[in-house]
């Protein structure tokens, strides 16, 4: 699979190329691999795993992600020996509505790692650290995996960080929340050293209190049946965990709006799961 991709520039992100870099042990395990192109390479990295058998879930999951979201899964042809992954095929790194992430800045600081017998590239340790403090957020902070990888991040190539540089960064992407929540996580859960952050008024403001209460470390780890009250509460903390009130009325806005193609992804899942051919 990485070899019908070998022509188009690529990011490997998550997965294996976090397994190859941190986890020397052989531990770390997955499923899939997410796989990043540039927005305009999109349509031909999709005819490249076309082309070699990997189909997307259906034409419905496609042209709501499409609209809706930055990434699309494929799964791979049969195979009897089970050996192949999956691919998700991101063509964007983060929600443009939320802040502005450098991802020209991290293509460009992007090095190379071993998958499978192939030099792949993947970002530096700090735009790393970005990109999984951006997919804890995603999935509530409540992803114990995500921490583990923060956590071996920080421990193995911890020492390449410029902490102010990273901090500025966050700012610029409407993310300082959540790149201090994860570090408190990863400190108060695993030990993590987590470096310096510069001091800024997100510290102390309400939204990084509410936060810290709603996603503290003892929230999640407490058992509780799914239809708990804290449910509710806990689907506030991606919007919560936003830097700015306006960025998160952005996104409540456009849940909105999506919600009749929405509607129509679910009609489609519902009655069309066949993939396209």
């Amino acid at each position: 699979m990485l070899a019908a991709l070998s022509g188009i520039p690529t990011l490997a992100l998550k997965g294996p190329a976090l397994a190859a870099r941190l986890y020397p042990d052989g531990c770390r395990h997955y499923d899939d691999l997410d796989i990043a192109v540039r927005a305009q390479d999109y349509h031909v990295a999709r005819a490249a795993l076309l082309m070699i058998g990997y189909r997307p879930l259906g034409r419905h999951v496609e042209r709501y992600q499409r609209v809706a979201g930055r990434d699309l899964s494929f799964r791979p042809p049969p195979d009897e020996h089970g050996a192949l992954w999956s691919v998700e095929l991101h063509w964007q790194l983060h929600d443009p509505a939320t802040g502005t992430l450098d991802e020209g800045g991290i293509w460009a600081r992007a090095r190379d790692v071993m998958i499978d017998g192939h030099a792949v590239r993947t970002p530096g340790a700090a735009d790393t650290l970005l990109l999984l403090a951006l997919n804890l957020r995603q999935h509530r902070f409540a992803r114990l995996k995500t921490l583990c990888d923060v956590d071996r991040l920080l421990r193995l190539e911890g020492g390449e960080i410029d902490w102010p540089w990273l901090h500025a960064q966050a700012h610029a992407a409407g993310m300082c929340l959540t790149l201090r929540h994860t570090l408190e996580l990863a400190r108060a859960l695993l030990g993590s050293p987590t470096g310096s952050l510069p001091p800024c008024g997100r510290q102390g403001d309400l939204r990084r209190r509410w936060l810290a209460r709603l996603a503290s470390e003892s929230v999640l780890l407490r058992t509780r049946p799914s239809r708990h009250p804290s449910n509710v509460l806990l689907s506030l903390v991606p919007l919560l965990s936003l830097d700015r009130t306006r960025a998160s009325g952005r996104l409540v806005q456009r849940r909105l709006r999506l919600f009749p193609a929405y509607a129509r992804y679910r009609l489609g899942q519902a009655l069309s799961p066949d993939p396209p051919s």
